[in-house]
């Protein structure tokens, strides 16, 4: 543990996090599903509904806390090692951050109820239009600014860098560019892929919540909700897909499915 460098310990974190919602939330989707309706009670329901609420607000602000993180680290800002040095303190805050927030509807300030499909539960949007609006600026919108303003700051940087700085760099320069220029690719993809997924499930979310009664087609709120519950796999894929290591594992699979699809379109062309 003592080898692990800032960014470490949040994608960490993330792994912990992507963990708990398949675990301890999906076996009680898919058993409600099997039974067409939410069949375990009130007070699962809204255990159901705090994990998933606990969860995504956790993901989303450690996603801005890497992205923060990270342009202090490639900005070079100044007392930027004294506050990289605060990593296990910052994701401390995030999860007090995350508890307090979902917590607020346990003890009266909005609720916890079954989606519109009956079959998984979240925060009951309709009734609770300014908690709502705050959750989804403060949970939602302020992470989001966050991440765009430090990669906007770090892309600036770099486009100046280059500029500035001559083709020729030393080889532990380059090693260390390589290295920060992988961590910025691969956090921005996770960051790009948790809002892309979460973003219809906030608008449906609004949408819920300031329309009537039966305006948001059950359908459009399915498809919402399995997009957010897709984000739990895109940290794991991001990292899998772009990690050097498990590269070559990848193209090797790739090649064998390859070949097995060319050798079963050659079998049903000779029959």
């Amino acid at each position: 543990m003592k080898s692990l460098v800032s960014c470490d310990f949040y994608i960490l974190n993330l792994a912990i996090i992507d963990i708990l919602m398949p675990v301890f939330g999906f076996p009680l989707t898919i058993y409600s599903s099997m039974n067409h309706k939410w069949v375990v009670g009130e007070f699962l329901c809204a255990t159901y509904g705090f994990i998933g609420f606990f969860c995504g607000v956790v993901s989303i602000a450690t996603l801005a806390a890497i992205s923060f993180a990270r342009y202090l680290k490639v900005c070079g800002v100044k007392h930027a090692e004294v506050l990289l040095l605060h990593t296990k303190s910052s994701i401390l805050g995030i999860y007090c951050y995350a508890t307090f927030w979902a917590f607020l509807p346990v003890f009266g300030v909005g609720a916890y109820g079954p989606e519109p499909y009956g079959t998984s539960c979240t925060l009951a949007w309709q009734g609770h239009e300014i908690f709502v609006t705050f959750f989804l600026i403060a949970c939602v919108l302020l992470p989001v600014i966050v991440m765009n303003v430090s990669y906007g700051r770090i892309l600036w940087h770099i486009k100046m860098n280059r500029r500035r700085t001559k083709r020729s760099v030393s080889n532990m320069g380059m090693s260390v560019k390589k290295k920060d220029t992988y961590l910025i690719k691969m956090t921005f993809a996770m960051c790009v892929g948790f809002v892309g997924l979460w973003s219809p499930y906030a608008v449906v979310s609004l949408w819920t919540a300031y329309g009537r009664q039966g305006d948001v087609p059950i359908r459009v709120t399915l498809v919402a909700v399995l997009f957010a519950k897709l984000s739990t796999v895109v940290n794991p894929s991001v990292y899998f897909m772009m990690n050097k290591k498990f590269r070559p594992i990848l193209n090797k699979y790739y090649i064998r499915i390859s070949n097995r699809l060319r050798c079963c379109s050659c079998m049903s062309q000779c029959h």
